[in-house]
């Protein structure tokens, strides 16, 4: 679609406003002005801090545009001559750096009226534009994640991609199926897509894993879409959909199908509209195969899929993580901790089975055993040697031991050589596990000699020594 069928397909409504806009880039200032000024605004684009500061001194009542990184180091300033002025103009904000993007989104505060992180589709900036000032429905982390969130500071390029998903499903109204393991914060998404929607203001509902598992009969089935109706509820979050039994995925297939539901006594059709976001740890496309799950039903609920990565695979954003967690303990406890540059590396050693929660509980922890304010490597190697301990114990060691007991019974039923069997078994066992840890890291050499507490040129040795391709590890 041509860039003028775009424009026009968008109906905004005309409101005279001024918008100041603050953009380095030649063709991006024609290319918004033109955009906005077919939408009816007045636009003046400027490119320097000195312009923007006339017009605030000129009193102006306008929303300022901004590309955020024009003011980096220059925001201080800029603020107090909003103060000064008493400016009532509100600011959006874009950057294609996301960390700076946050920052300065926290530090403007209350004139930001919400923040664009570039590549943004029209719609968002429409959405933002269109929004009263008292209702900010914008993309600005800072409004959408509490201090009992968990904070996504986003830098890797893996996690842009995910954010700028989750971004463009929130302005629909399709269903979402939000995949990933447990702890990875598929709540926190379904959260954020809400806050972001047009049906933010509504409540969402939301279907706790231990209800759906045991207690949603149809009767309590048909309750449940009547309260909803009733409270003017119009979205509902399945906290693992996968828990649903046959008969209710049959039922609310039906209501999907019919987009209405039976009230109880007089029977009666009402008619609905509303949105399902659901969120699943398993593999549902097994869960399909094996007959558990209506394939009908992942259909319409997969049309749009959101898939969020494990902790291991979120690279440099795992340090933007550990260091909200401590920030977020250290409001709660009215400390002043600090972690040192190298002690972060350490958790890079780990994998985190337990995603996001896991690391959340492991800090926690941190803030009880350190001696002093600042987490040492000693601190986190110490406690993490214990996690991996305990892990290993409760997790890994029946699995070992039905290893060793098959591996066993094979080579004495097959009559193997018997002499030497701790060498033979030994070196069967360490196979397996590195090609099974090379698959975990998807062939990252690197991070699994890590993992496996060796030398990569060690690993390098065994790989070698045991005859191990890439084949070997990326078919399992």
């Amino acid at each position: 679609m041509k860039l003028c069928e775009v424009w026009n397909s968008m109906q905004v409504e005309k409101i005279q406003q001024n918008i100041i806009l603050l953009e380095s880039d030649k063709n991006a200032r024609r290319i918004f002005t033109k955009i906005l000024e077919q939408w009816g605004y007045s636009v003046f684009p400027i490119t320097n801090l000195k312009k923007l500061k006339e017009y605030i001194i000129s009193g102006i009542d306008a929303i300022l545009l901004a590309e955020i990184d024009l003011l980096d180091g220059k925001l201080t300033d800029l603020l107090s001559v909003f103060e000064v002025q008493n400016s009532k103009l509100q600011i959006i904000a874009m950057s294609t750096n996301s960390r700076l993007l946050s920052y300065s989104s926290r530090k403007l505060d209350v004139y930001l009226r919400g923040s664009l992180l570039k590549p943004f589709d029209l719609e968002d900036l429409q959405l933002l534009l269109s929004t009263d000032k008292d209702d900010k429905a914008s993309c600005n982390i800072k409004d959408t994640f509490k201090d009992d969130d968990f904070f996504y500071d986003y830098t890797s390029s893996i996690m842009q991609s995910l954010y700028r998903r989750i971004h463009k499903f929130a302005r629909s109204d399709y269903p979402v199926l939000i995949c990933g393991q447990r702890g990875c914060g598929k709540s926190v998404v379904a959260h954020f897509l809400h806050k972001n929607s047009y049906r933010r203001n509504q409540e969402m509902h939301v279907v706790p894993e231990t209800i759906s598992i045991n207690s949603l009969t149809e009767k309590s089935l048909m309750d449940f879409f009547e309260e909803i109706d009733h409270a003017h509820t119009k979205v509902i979050y399945f906290e693992e959909i996968t828990t649903l039994s046959s008969q209710m995925q049959a039922m609310l297939m039906h209501i999907i199908n019919e987009k209405k539901y039976f009230f109880k006594g007089n029977r009666t059709t009402e008619h609905n509209r509303f949105r399902i976001i659901a969120a699943t740890h398993k593999d549902i496309i097994k869960e399909v195969q094996k007959g558990h799950f209506r394939e009908d039903l992942y259909y319409y609920l997969s049309t749009l899929n959101l898939v969020i990565p494990p902790l291991h695979k979120w690279g440099e954003d795992m340090m933007n993580i550990i260091r909200f967690f401590i920030e977020k303990y250290n409001r709660e406890h009215n400390t002043h901790y600090t972690i040192n540059k190298h002690a972060i590396d350490v958790f890079y050693q780990y994998s985190w089975p337990g995603n996001l929660t896991q690391l959340n509980n492991f800090i926690r922890n941190l803030f009880v055993v350190s001696a002093n304010a600042d987490i040492s490597y000693e601190n986190v190697e110490e406690e993490l040697q214990k996690l991996q301990k305990t892990f290993y114990n409760e997790d890994i060691q029946g699995d070992l031991k039905g290893v060793i007991d098959s591996e066993f019974s094979r080579m004495i039923k097959r009559e193997e050589q018997t002499t030497g069997i701790y060498y033979t078994l030994l070196s069967r066992v360490e196979r397996e596990l590195i090609i099974k840890t090379l698959n975990y890291m998807e062939g990252n050499q690197f991070q699994a000699a890590i993992m496996l507490g060796l030398n990569r040129n060690t690993l390098k040795k065994k790989m070698n020594d045991y005859v191990i391709t890439r084949a070997d590890y990326t078919k399992h």
